[in-house]
C-alpha cells in the first residue's frame, strides 16, 4: 500500500499499477478513499471523499476502466463522462451538480446518479443501460431516448410535472414518487413488462390505468384516502394478486 496525496494519482494516471492503492487520512475533516483495483484486462477507480472539483481531462484515456465512482466531491456545473468502451457501472452521488451527461458508454449497466442538485440530465449511446438512480435533485428535464434494455429506473424527489417514457418498453420497475405529477400518464399503458410501480404521490385522483398492466406484482401509494371510484379500482388489483402498499412516510 501506497500512502501519498490524492493530487499524485488525480494529476499523473501514468502511475496507476495493478495491485496498486492509494489512501489519504484526512482526518481534520473526512476520510477521503482513493482506491484503484487493477486486474488483468480491467479496473475500477473509486476516488470519494476528496474534494475534487473538475473531471480529469485524461479519464476517457483509460479504456479498460469498468467502474468509476466519484461519489461525495465537490464536482459542480456541468459534467459530462463519454467514450468509455468498457465502463459498466458508474457512480456520481452527492456533489452539488447541476447538469450531467452521460454519452457513447456502450457497456454501461449500472448508473447511479442521486443526490446531487441535477436540473437537466442526458443520455446518449447507453443501449445496454439496465439500473438508472437519478433521485433526490430538481429535475425537469430527461433525456433517455434510447435505452431499450432499461429495466430499473428510479426518478423519485425531482420537479418533473410532465414526463414521456413509453419508448422503454423494458422497464420492469418505476419509481416516480415525490415529483409534480398530477395525473397518472397515458404513456403507462405502453409499458408491458411493468412489475414495481411506486407513485406515492398526493396529486393523484384516478387510478384506472393501474388495471391495464398484464404483468404488475406492486403499487406504492401515497395515501389510504380515495375516491370510492378509486377503493374499487384497488380492489380488482387485490384481486389479481397485486399487492398494494402505503408507507408510513
Amino acid at each position: 500500500m501506497i500512502r501519498t496525496n490524492p493530487a499524485a494519482i488525480w494529476t499523473t494516471p501514468k502511475r496507476i499499477r495493478k495491485g496498486t492503492k492509494w489512501k489519504n487520512v484526512h482526518r481534520a475533516v473526512a476520510t477521503p478513499i482513493m482506491r484503484v483495483e487493477m486486474k488483468r484486462r480491467d479496473f475500477s477507480l473509486e476516488i470519494s471523499i476528496c474534494q475534487i472539483r473538475k473531471i480529469p481531462v485524461w479519464l476517457p484515456e483509460m479504456e479498460n476502466l469498468t467502474t468509476l465512482d466519484l461519489s461525495s466531491n465537490a464536482l459542480s456545473g456541468e459534467v459530462c463522462i463519454k467514450d468509455m468502451p468498457r465502463l459498466e457501472k458508474l457512480s456520481i452521488m452527492n456533489n452539488p451538480l447541476k447538469a450531467v451527461r452521460v454519452e457513447n458508454l456502450p457497456a454501461l449497466r449500472i448508473c447511479n446518479l442521486s443526490h446531487n442538485r441535477l436540473r437537466k440530465a442526458t443520455f446518449r449511446g447507453v443501449n445496454n443501460l439496465e439500473h438508472l438512480r437519478i433521485s433526490y435533485n430538481s429535475l425537469r428535464e430527461l433525456e433517455l431516448k434510447r435505452a431499450p434494455n432499461l429495466r430499473e429506473l428510479h426518478i423519485s424527489n425531482n420537479q418533473f410535472s410532465t414526463l414521456s417514457l413509453e419508448h422503454l418498453q423494458s422497464l420492469e420497475e418505476l419509481d416516480f414518487r415525490k415529483n409534480l405529477i398530477m395525473e397518472l400518464p397515458t404513456w403507462l399503458s405502453h409499458l408491458s413488462h411493468l412489475k414495481v410501480l411506486r407513485l406515492q404521490n398526493d396529486f393523484l385522483t384516478d387510478l384506472t390505468k393501474l388495471l391495464s398492466f398484464p404483468h404488475l406484482e406492486s403499487v406504492c401509494l401515497q395515501s389510504r384516502e380515495f375516491s370510492k371510484k378509486n377503493e374499487k379500482i384497488l380492489k380488482e388489483l387485490e384481486d389479481k394478486g397485486i399487492e398494494i402498499q402505503f408507507p408510513f412516510h
